[in-house]
């Protein structure tokens, strides 16, 4: 254990992103980031964090965790978990003068392969126009099929070499009542973007858990003449027999796992061989603490872990010391949202973030720039895209 005492909790709002800050009586301080985006019930959080994190030394993360999740064990509140254990092993290396990922185990790789979201299928992507804070709303224009293969040659222009999309625009009669006209346009997209990328790129097929198994079994067996990376989430999380009848039936992998948010939830996922790829979000899942033993799960079963990360830089930061350390790791979900949020930026070349050397996360807020793009949020210059209803229901 150590001298230290944590002495505050602050958050740093700014639209879509709720970083934490953790502060400590020697002045170290340390960052985190969670999925709360709704102010109000971040502050209340923060309040309850207060209570229970003040006075208490930053070093006892695995204490401190258990601690909060005898506490707390829902949604909200396994991302307060989350953010405050990312700025404790922030702390915890910068206290020790070495990067994060040497307390994970050491370094296993020094490059970490991402990918990115396809401009214009059902995903998220950085939007210059709104200063790369929120995503054009789905589905809000209408792309060929031609024209999303444009937009996935432009990233492999980039350097990237695996691309992720939703090709499965909502359906007249809603999901899981496609017509087979709606489904052969899905599988139209697919083509197309394989047929301008070539044979080398990986792409990755989301399905964001829209169909039930016998939908999910008749589209997979339409898309395995295409080389899929995976398939993922074809029907929703917690449906395991469902989803062990899509796997069983479709010569795809299968990737789920971004909607759990403890190493429970995937127990019996491993233990029946349902998944090949485990998406966990290290701001969801309670942190590094748990993704360790989330990652160290997978490598029994032989599962690869890709972390689900569409979110900020805080989460992508963590991330990527995890993937340094652990060698199930495969590929991160990357998009370059609110960059500026932190400093030094994200740096990604040829489709590959390389690591910092620095202690701890080796980056850290940009108080000012989270401060000057929430004031355009609060005096109405941006707009934040409400996108939710549009994807999950049909037009009346």
């Amino acid at each position: 254990m150590s001298n230290l005492k944590i002495t505050d909790i602050k958050s740093f709002f700014c639209g879509n992103y709720p970083f934490i800050k953790v502060y400590t009586n020697e002045g170290i301080t340390g960052i985190g980031e969670n999925f709360v985006h709704h102010k109000g019930i971040l502050s209340g959080q923060l309040e309850y964090l207060r209570n229970m994190l003040i006075g208490e030394d930053p070093f006892g993360i695995e204490h401190l965790w258990v601690k909060l999740y005898s506490h707390i064990r829902l949604a909200y509140s396994m991302a307060m978990i989350s953010g405050v254990d990312m700025a404790l092993w922030d702390i915890k290396a910068k206290k020790l003068g070495v990067p994060v990922y040497e307390l994970l185990g050491g370094l296993f790789r020094s490059k970490i392969r991402v990918y990115p979201h396809l401009r214009g299928t059902w995903n998220s992507f950085p939007d210059a126009k709104a200063d790369n804070m929120f995503s054009e709303p789905w589905g809000a224009v209408k792309y060929s099929p031609e024209q999303l293969g444009e937009h996935a040659r432009e990233l492999v222009r980039e350097g990237y070499t695996a691309i992720k999309f939703d090709p499965f625009e909502p359906g007249v009669d809603g999901y899981h009542g496609y017509r087979p006209s709606e489904i052969e346009a899905a599988v139209e997209r697919v083509a197309a973007i394989r047929k301008a990328v070539g044979d080398d790129v990986d792409l990755l097929v989301e399905c964001h858990g829209k169909f039930n198994a016998g939908m999910a079994i008749k589209i997979g067996k339409k898309l395995e003449p295409y080389n899929l990376m995976w398939l993922e989430e074809p029907v929703p999380g917690g449906l395991i027999q469902s989803m062990k009848r899509v796997a069983d039936h479709v010569n795809i992998p299968i990737a789920l796992g971004e909607r759990f948010f403890s190493k429970w939830e995937l127990k019996e996922y491993l233990e029946q061989g349902i998944v090949d790829v485990m998406m966990f979000d290290v701001g969801k899942i309670g942190g590094l603490t748990e993704a360790m033993k989330v990652c160290a799960m997978c490598e029994a079963y032989q599962v690869k872990v890709a972390p689900h990360n569409p979110f900020g830089p805080v989460t992508a930061i963590a991330s990527v010391h995890l993937a340094a350390a652990v060698s199930s790791f495969l590929i991160l979900e990357h998009e370059e949202l609110a960059p500026w949020a932190v400093t030094p930026q994200i740096r990604i070349v040829d489709g590959y973030i390389e690591l910092p050397s620095t202690p701890g996360f080796g980056v850290d807020l940009n108080e000012e720039e989270i401060a000057k793009h929430q004031a355009k949020i609060e005096d109405g210059t941006y707009k934040i895209p409400f996108r939710d209803t549009q994807i999950l229901y049909p037009t009346l």
